[in-house]
């Protein structure tokens, strides 16, 4: 494989690679960073939690601070390695599947800590509060449009 040809795909894997990030970093993730309302925090901020449902929800998200890093270190480390199997000298189509497949696995994880994550936050929430954070993130979503 040519030089020329293995920094290509060097080059779109780490963009590819860069873009699931982004995406994975969305509003839906209590996680994510910042976007134009605010990232998940900003959200629940919005719905004037009392002392007591901020100090539960803190502890949620303190309380799995531990699983989401590890998890997130073997996503960096599946990205790398499918980024290597990739651009290898020789193409090994076992190499890039199984790398592949453990940055998929990676990445279900994630979304499932995620989804745990909203879950119990939703558990702590009033019901008033709950259709409201559910109007804002559709509200979110058509600003957003269709993925």
């Amino acid at each position: 494989m040519s030089t020329m040809r293995t920094k290509s795909i060097a080059a779109f894997l780490a963009a590819s690679s860069l873009a699931l990030g982004v995406a994975q970093a969305a509003p839906g993730d209590f996680h994510g960073r910042g976007h134009r309302e605010g990232g998940p925090m900003m959200q629940l901020r919005a719905l004037g939690l009392s002392e007591a449902q901020r100090d539960r929800v803190f502890k949620i998200f303190y309380d799995q601070m531990p699983a989401m890093r590890e998890q997130m270190k073997q996503l960096r480390q599946a990205r790398a390695e499918l980024t290597q199997a990739a651009a290898g000298e020789r193409y090994d189509e076992q190499a890039v599947r199984a790398a592949a497949e453990a940055q998929g696995k990676a990445v279900t994880q994630l979304a499932l800590l995620r989804a745990q994550s909203m879950q119990k936050v939703s558990a702590v929430l009033t019901p008033e509060q709950r259709a409201k954070l559910k109007e804002r993130f559709e509200r979110h979503q058509r600003f957003r449009g269709p993925r």
